[in-house]
């Protein structure tokens, strides 16, 4: 094992730092939900199945918005959202076989039923899935019986910690934002509310 070596993340004078939150109704970050899911649901089936993970592969999501009629207090959803599953998946071990597709598509619904509280996932939202067997090399790799996992791929890991004081704003305003209450506590919600009423809560979030 390589020793791993920790240090503060270290910027020149002047260092300017940019932040992105791509908040729960971005399609990179359902995405990126929907193929996470999968994968944790996929995980827990073959350890509770088969006493481990099984190869799979399933990092490709396509979202393609669908199509609304906007109105003040409430609106149409004219096309709906439709959402494709792509990637390599173990779903057979000899006569025992795997339902991956349904797996995929209740995973997802949930998770959008959980998360999009305004979306009516049963009318607005179709996914679909195209998950396919992996090679045979992959599958044996993962099948073989090692004390330490070993790697299919070049990925690697990377991580760090803890996050800025300009992140931790960035994820609080997100929040704040998306909560699930703010109907009720900013009635009337427009961008001069959010600076003068959520200012001082926001600051003693990232102090």
């Amino acid at each position: 094992m390589l020793a791993l070596t920790l240090s503060d993340l270290i910027t020149g004078e002047g260092a300017i730092e940019i932040v992105e939150r791509k908040g729960l109704g971005h399609p990179d970050t359902i995405c990126d939900a929907l193929a996470e899911t999968l994968s944790r649901n996929l995980c827990r089936l073959y350890l509770q199945r088969f006493g481990h993970i099984l190869h799979h592969n399933v990092d490709k999501a396509l979202l393609c918005g669908g199509r609304s009629t906007p109105a003040f207090g409430g609106g149409a959803v004219d096309a709906p959202i439709v959402i494709y599953l792509a990637g390599r998946v173990t779903s057979q071990i000899g006569d025992d076989v795997i339902a991956i597709d349904e797996i995929a598509t209740e995973g997802s619904r949930s998770w959008l039923r959980s998360n999009l509280h305004a979306l009516d996932v049963d009318r607005h939202v179709q996914i679909r899935t195209l998950l396919r067997p992996g090679s045979q090399d992959l599958q044996a790799l993962f099948s073989r019986d090692e004390r330490t996992p070993l790697a299919n791929d070049t990925s690697i890991g990377v991580g760090y910690a803890p996050l800025s004081a300009l992140e931790r704003l960035a994820l609080a305003v997100e929040r704040d934002i998306n909560g699930r209450d703010r109907s009720q506590d900013h009635p009337a919600w427009h961008r001069f509310r959010i600076r003068s009423q959520t200012s001082d809560r926001l600051a003693s979030l990232v102090s």
